[in-house]
C-alpha cells in the first residue's frame, strides 16, 4: 500500500488504528458488550467446544423487563409468569418485536441482530471503517429465506462504502452454531402426539436418479409432510434402501424433525451415478427424495424441478458444484468432481 501520512509525519505501519474482532468469548468472561455487534439474542443457549451448553439471560434485559412489567395492580405471582413466558419467548424466536403487549419503548430499545436489516448492518460497519486503518470483524445477519442475489448486493453494498473485509451469515445455513435459539420441544405432556387419520393426501412424484427411476409419494398432514414412501422402477437402485429411507423419514416426521432439515441434509449427499447421468433430477437419489418433499410441503408441480438449477434447457443434468454452482471438473483423480472455482470436492 502506498504511503500514509498523519499530518507532516509519515506512517510506517501499514495500518495505525484498528478494533479487536468482538468475540463473544471475551464478552462474557468481562461481563460486557461484544463490540460493535448488535446483541444476538437477549435469551439464547450458548454451545462450548467440550459439548456443554449453557443459557444465557442478557442481565440488562433481565433488569428492564422486570422494570417494564411492574405496572400497578399487577400481582407479584402474574409478573413472574409474564417474565417467564416473555424469557421463553425470546429464547425460542430471538426476538420481542411480536409480543404486542409489551410497552413500545421497551421493544423499541431492545432490538437484536435479527431485527436489523441486513443494510443497517453494513452501514453500521460502513461508518466504523471510516476511521479504522485495518478490517473490522463483524457479522451481517441476513434471515434464512436471503437469496444468492441478496448475498451480491450485500458485498457490493459494502465495497461501494469502503468496507475492507465482513462476514455473512444467513440464520440456519448450519446445522451446529456457538450462539443458538432454544429447541422447539417435540412433544410436551399437554400436548399429546398426532394419531395418523384413515386418510392423508399427498404426491407422488416419479423421478430420475443416477441409477434408476424413483416412484416417491409424500402425504401431508395439516399441511406439512407427514410420511414418505420410496419404490425403486425398473432395474437399478435398491429397493431395501428406498425403503427403509422412507421409514426413517417418515418416523422423523412425525416426531416432530422438520423436514426443511432433511432437505437440507440430502443436498449434501452426493452419488458418483447422480453426477455423471445426465437425466438424474438430483446428485443422489436421497438429494431426489429431498426435493420431492420440498415440492410437496410448498404444494408445487414437479415442472418447478427446473428452479433449482438442475437441468439446462435441454433438459440434460449439468455437473454442477452443489456449493457454489460452477462447473465440476472430474480430472485429478477424482470421480466425485472437484470445483475450481470454490475449491469443493467430492473426494474429500
Amino acid at each position: 500500500m502506498g504511503r500514509q501520512h498523519l499530518g507532516e509525519y509519515p506512517i510506517r505501519n501499514a495500518a495505525l488504528t484498528t478494533i479487536a474482532p468482538p468475540t463473544g468469548t471475551i464478552s462474557l468472561m468481562a461481563n460486557c458488550s461484544s463490540g460493535i455487534e448488535p446483541v444476538f439474542s437477549f435469551a439464547y443457549t450458548r454451545n462450548n467446544t467440550v459439548g456443554k451448553s449453557f443459557e444465557i439471560l442478557h442481565p440488562i434485559f433481565a433488569a428492564e423487563l422486570r422494570r417494564a412489567l411492574a405496572t400497578p395492580g399487577t400481582s407479584p405471582e402474574e409478573r413472574e409468569r409474564q417474565i417467564r413466558d416473555v424469557t421463553d419467548h425470546v429464547h425460542k424466536t430471538g426476538t420481542v418485536q411480536d409480543i404486542a403487549w409489551l410497552p413500545e419503548s421497551f421493544r423499541r430499545v431492545f432490538r437484536t441482530a435479527m431485527d436489523i436489516d441486513w443494510k443497517d448492518h453494513i452501514m453500521m460497519q460502513a461508518v466504523f471503517q471510516k476511521h479504522v486503518h485495518a478490517s473490522i470483524s463483524k457479522t451481517i445477519n441476513m434471515p434464512e429465506e436471503a437469496t444468492r442475489d441478496d448475498m451480491a448486493a450485500a458485498v457490493m453494498m459494502a465495497w461501494k462504502n469502503g468496507i475492507k473485509g465482513m462476514t455473512i451469515y444467513r440464520t440456519g445455513s448450519r446445522d451446529e452454531v456457538v450462539l443458538a435459539l432454544s429447541e422447539k420441544e417435540l412433544t410436551t405432556p399437554e400436548t399429546p402426539e398426532r394419531c395418523r387419520p384413515k386418510e392423508l393426501l399427498g404426491k407422488t412424484y416419479l423421478c430420475q436418479s443416477g441409477c434408476c427411476r424413483l416412484y416417491v409419494t409424500v402425504n401431508l398432514f395439516e399441511g406439512t409432510p407427514w410420511e414418505v414412501f420410496i419404490r425403486t422402477v425398473g432395474s437399478g437402485g435398491c429397493e431395501a434402501n428406498s425403503n427403509a429411507l422412507g421409514r426413517a423419514i417418515s418416523t422423523g416426521l412425525q416426531s416432530g424433525v422438520p423436514y426443511t432439515k432433511y432437505v437440507r441434509q440430502f443436498r449434501k449427499v452426493n452419488c458418483l451415478s447422480g453426477m455423471k447421468n445426465g437425466e438424474s433430477e438430483g446428485y443422489s437419489c436421497a438429494d431426489v427424495v429431498g426435493r420431492c418433499i420440498e415440492l410437496a410441503a410448498r404444494m408445487e408441480t414437479i415442472t418447478t424441478l427446473d428452479n433449482w438449477n438442475i437441468t439446462e434447457a435441454t433438459g440434460k443434468k449439468q455437473n454442477r458444484c452443489p456449493e457454489c454452482d460452477a462447473e465440476l471438473d472430474f480430472g485429478e483423480g477424482c470421480n466425485q468432481g472437484i470445483c475450481k472455482n470454490c475449491g469443493w470436492s467430492g473426494c474429500s
